[in-house]
Formats: C-alpha cells, structure tokens, sequence
C-alpha cells in the first residue's frame, strides 16, 4: 500500500504544478481563476484515452461559465502511458475518491500583491529545479510566506487544509516541526523533508 499512496501523492503533487503554473500565468496576466475539483472525472479520463493509468484531479478556468451542449470525441484518443509502471491500488484509491463531493463554500479570490517583475524572473529563473541553497532566511520572509500560503484558494470545493512546517534554516525560530507557528516537535528534519520532497 505505500507504493500505492506514493504514487498517487505523485499524481496529487503533478496536479498543484500544473495548477500553480496556471495560476501564476494568471497573476502575471490580470486573469482571476477558478479551480474546479468536483466534476465527472472517470468520464473525463475515459474521453481522453487516459485508459486507468493516468488520473485527472482537477481543472482550472478563466472566465465565466456558459451554458453549452457537451457532445463525446468522434475518435478515441490513442493512449500513451506516461509512467511505464503501474499499480492496481493507485486506481482503487482514485475511483474511490473521484466521485466523492467536496463541501461548498462562497468562492474567494487570493489577493497578491508580488512585483510581477520579480516573480517572473524567480519563477523563469529557477522553473521546476531543486535548487536549495544551505543558507538562512529571516523569521520575517519565513512568516511572509505563511501569510501566502494561508491566502484563499479560489474555488467553490471546501477542503480543510492543515499545513505544517518543518524549519531548519530560519533566524530566530528554532528547528523543528511547526504548526502555524507552534513547534510540536523539536529537531533537525532536513533529511525527512528531502526524502518526501524526492519520493
């Protein structure tokens, strides 16, 4: 089963790239977006040939919403697996949770306020690379950044979300595993974090 959950936290993590890099071509563009994760994904999958092997999470869009008459492709969608491997628990997990209905909440747009300049240069400068650097950062740009990962996610679907933090390298804050900023637990957890990060 941990293979399983690795692989689909896999597909889960490919998801918030595609969805982030999205959202900041939105940001740079003016453009609002909406995140959509309650809709008929199985039917979704099976349209684009994705056969059980690769899994739709989630669509973004910009604009409004128009009423329009959905037809099927004329022609299947040849597949092409992206992975070359496969797990059976990967699909039973997915089917289980593709058709479940998220809550519903009052759809709320995040509001940043970056230098889009900057932002374009760190996002074009560093892409997807790990390029961690073994230096520190001020408690203050380490609570900037909780700040905007605890800003709104613009969508209609209401999951709580509980982030923690596992700090190492932050001036004036002590190693160890954060929630908000309570340490739960006190250590070094440089080696864990980059384990996750990488499988």
């Amino acid at each position: 089963m941990e293979i399983s959950r690795q692989r689909c936290e896999v597909q889960i993590l490919d998801s918030g790239h595609h969805l982030g890099a999205i959202a900041a071509s939105a940001y740079f563009h003016n453009k609002d977006i909406q995140l959509i994760f309650d809709f008929d994904k199985l039917a979704l999958n099976l349209d684009l040939g994705f056969e059980n092997k690769e899994f739709i999470t989630a669509c973004a869009i910009s604009g409004g919403f128009q009423a329009k008459k959905v037809r099927r492709l004329r022609l299947k969608v040849p597949f092409v697996c992206g992975t070359d491997s496969f797990d059976i628990e990967t699909e039973d997990g997915y089917i289980e949770t593709a058709s479940q209905v998220s809550p519903q909440k009052q759809l709320e747009y995040p509001q940043f306020s970056f230098d889009k300049e900057k932002f374009f240069q760190t996002l074009w400068n560093r892409r997807s690379c790990r390029r961690f650097l073994k230096g520190s950062i001020s408690a203050s740009v380490f609570c900037s950044i909780l700040q905007e990962v605890e800003k709104a996610i613009p969508t209609e679907s209401f999951e709580e979300i509980e982030i923690y933090s596992a700090v190492n390298r932050v001036e004036g804050i002590l190693p160890g595993l954060y929630y908000r900023n309570h340490r739960i637990k006190e250590g070094d957890f440089s080696d864990r974090v980059g384990y996750l990060c990488v499988n």
